[in-house]
């Protein structure tokens, strides 16, 4: 405390941030605010924060291994909780998600998976496509099963949920068109197989660059 009353306060503490105060559901690609809230339990009239902009703020040393944290306000306001003006410290900083993790175990195996899939057309055995088809949609189920950990239970729908999902329906359309053609062949329908097989393999790539973007867009 110097002369003039003023008293510079340290402190540090550890926190932990409960997953209702934030949105999901643009996850992994996710921006969430993180608040420090200190309230003065005496009245404005006796004690009043005044934020140290050169002192306060986040620590070079704090270690978050999935979040980018980076300061975004520092304020005081005032409050009531206690039946009369008191002051408020808010300090705010906001995260980012480091997506390493997420494009190397999530998003690069569905594309191998989505690729395998749209290999399948340039095949003319259709018994073969068949097969690969399916085994391809079990290794799916396998790899979803295996993220599963990775990902937040939560009650809605997010931006990794609706990609997972959507791949999951397309391989699973994949196998069933291949099942379609090959019945189609038995029944010497040649011609509109040449045809239909032509239109699907460009139209798979489309829809999922399609799909991609209207999902960016929309979430």
């Amino acid at each position: 405390m110097d002369e003039t009353g003023n008293v510079i306060y340290f402190a540090r503490f550890t926190a932990t941030f409960q997953a209702p105060d934030f949105d999901f559901s643009h996850f992994p690609l996710d921006k969430q605010q993180f608040n420090v809230v200190v309230d003065l339990l005496r009245p404005e009239t006796e004690f009043v924060f005044r934020p140290d902009l050169e002192r306060s703020g986040l620590g070079d040393t704090l270690g978050e291994e999935e979040w980018l944290l980076k300061l975004s306000d520092i304020k005081v306001v005032q409050h009531d909780e206690m039946g009369y003006d008191a002051s408020r410290f808010i300090l705010t900083f906001e995260g980012e998600r480091h997506l390493n993790y997420y494009v190397v175990r999530i998003l690069i195996p569905s594309i191998i998976i989505i690729l395998v899939s749209w290999f399948t057309f340039f095949l003319k055995d259709y018994t073969k496509r068949i097969d690969l088809a399916a085994s391809n949609l079990l290794l799916f189920i396998a790899f979803n099963f295996t993220v599963a950990n990775d990902l937040p239970r939560l009650g809605y729908l997010t931006l990794m949920d609706t990609f997972m999902m959507g791949t999951f329906v397309v391989t699973a359309m994949v196998v069933l068109a291949n099942v379609w053609l090959r019945r189609l062949q038995n029944q010497g329908r040649n011609d509109l197989v040449e045809r239909i097989d032509g239109i699907g393999i460009w139209v798979y790539p489309l829809i999922y660059l399609s799909a991609g973007l209207v999902m960016l867009y929309a979430w």
